[in-house]
């Protein structure tokens, strides 16, 4: 409580008055680790709880962080293979139009499920894979799969039927990527017109200018 209320006193730099806040995580010994190493981890886990909880506050390393860090070392380590054993899939969400109930397409959602830990939920993978890059590969296997599935059904669809896959920020920004559609259409004999892009408002805050250069040459391939 002392660090910590030192730290917010206002101190003035170049005429201006500055305050500072802190979010502080603690973690004792022997109960949240007997090294240095897993002491601070344990520290640093608990200061992005305070993080999360709101900022500015102090939170003790408990059992449940714990459990929440192995988790997460399990998912990193068994997502590493995850494609190459043949464990992700696909699911295709329809999408129909209320008034007519007409279907219109269909949503591709990527799906893992693991042999030692089960189904794992896009929320918690899709941000690992971005954050290990296994995002652009698990990305490019989504978009083929899903445009070759969703060929193999176009006979039986209505004409006008659309296939949507979501991109991520980091997929849509990487260099090479209006090539890699091209080629998905071309391999796959996907129609332009057919394939729609789905897209989180976050993309556009990150690197807006080139964001939105992509999605018009997106747009101008059709």
């Amino acid at each position: 409580e002392e660090l910590w209320a030192v730290i917010q006193e206002p101190c003035e730099f170049e005429n201006h008055l500055l305050t500072v806040s802190a979010s502080i995580g603690v973690a004792t010994y022997p109960e949240n680790g007997d090294t240095v190493d897993a002491i601070i981890q344990s520290a640093d886990s608990a200061m992005y709880q305070s993080k999360h909880s709101g900022k500015g506050r102090v939170i003790f390393f408990n059992h449940q962080m714990r459990e929440a860090i192995s988790r997460n070392i399990a998912v990193e380590r068994e997502m590493h293979d995850a494609l190459k054993l043949g464990e992700l899939s696909l699911a295709f969400q329809p999408q129909y139009e209320i008034q007519t109930r007409r279907l219109l397409g269909f949503e591709a959602l990527m799906r893992w499920t693991s042999p030692v830990l089960g189904p794992v939920s896009p929320e918690e993978f899709i941000p690992k894979a971005e954050f290990n890059g296994l995002i652009h590969r698990w990305g490019h296997w989504a978009m083929v799969e899903a445009c070759q599935q969703f060929m193999q059904l176009r006979s039986k669809l209505p004409p006008f039927a659309y296939l949507s896959i979501n991109l991520s920020a980091m997929q849509l920004q990487a260099p090479g990527f209006l090539e890699e559609v091209q080629r998905v259409l071309h391999d796959t004999g996907m129609p332009t017109a057919a394939l729609q892009f789905e897209i989180t408002e976050s993309v556009l805050i990150s690197d807006p200018d080139l964001t939105i250069r992509v999605m018009r040459q997106l747009n101008a391939l059709g």
